[in-house]
């Protein structure tokens, strides 16, 4: 079974505490669950609001290689500053992949 990271709570739009961006707690995923992501959510604010969570491969499909993986101000995260309202979806696929703020370019998620 996968581990990934967990802080806030996506479904009630409670994000990660700054501590738990970087220290949260590395728990096994459910059933089906074998991927981890981390979701950025820029609404204008100085800094973003960050979940992260364990999900299925549907979700990291969609949100990762459907949303996020063909964005510039996504995929160069940190290196190109853009402002305004915006969503960054990372999915990665090995236990605590999503441990800093974005994963590391090699554990992102590719469909085979």
């Amino acid at each position: 079974m996968r581990s990934c990271h967990i802080c806030g709570d996506n479904d009630n739009a409670i994000p990660c505490d700054i501590r738990s961006i970087y220290t949260g707690n590395l728990q096994q995923c459910g059933p089906g669950e074998d991927f981890c992501m981390t979701d950025l959510i820029h609404n204008g604010q100085p800094f973003p609001t960050i979940f992260k969570r364990c999900v299925k491969e549907e979700e990291c499909r969609n949100k990762w290689l459907h949303q996020t993986s063909d964005l510039e101000h996504c995929t160069n995260y940190g290196n190109v500053l853009v402002e305004g309202h915006y969503s960054c979806h990372f999915c990665c696929t090995s236990d605590g992949c999503n441990s800093n703020q974005i994963p590391e370019k090699s554990t992102l998620y590719i469909k085979a």
